[in-house]
């Protein structure tokens, strides 16, 4: 029987909104992110950064067109970009969360977004009693 494989996981929690909680992998790479880049970005709640990622590749793109850049180099450029947002796509979403006013608040390994959740609510709350009781 195969146990289910451990990664990390950024906690982050919002200042001002107390039940507002992002729950994101860490270091991992996305397929989907690689695949469809900047929309990804914007469907995962990043929107500020894919915002500026379409920006970034639609004008790379115009600029290497303008300049008459071969086919080849113009895909290859954009397919770097990709590879670049697939490798990136969790730490753009860490970025944006920031922006928003998130703060990182903790790390922790779990087998899914759900398990490293609950963890951080666990956690949470037995710190929480802990400050309580003194």
């Amino acid at each position: 029987m195969r146990t289910p494989a451990h990664s990390a996981y950024e906690i982050h929690l919002h200042p001002t909104h107390d039940q507002e909680m992002l729950v994101i992998p860490a270091e991992q790479f996305s397929f989907l992110a690689f695949l469809f880049h900047g929309l990804w970005l914007v469907v995962m709640g990043a929107w500020r950064v894919g915002a500026l990622f379409l920006l970034l590749y639609g004008s790379i793109s115009a600029a290497l067109s303008t300049l008459g850049a071969a086919e080849p180099v113009l895909m290859i450029t954009q397919l770097a970009l990709q590879l670049w947002c697939g490798c990136e796509a969790q730490h753009l979403r860490s970025i944006d969360a920031r922006l928003r006013g998130f703060t990182l608040s903790q790390i922790v390994v779990a087998t899914s977004p759900s398990e490293a959740e609950y963890f951080a609510l666990q956690d949470s709350r037995h710190s929480h009693h802990e400050s309580v009781a003194v």
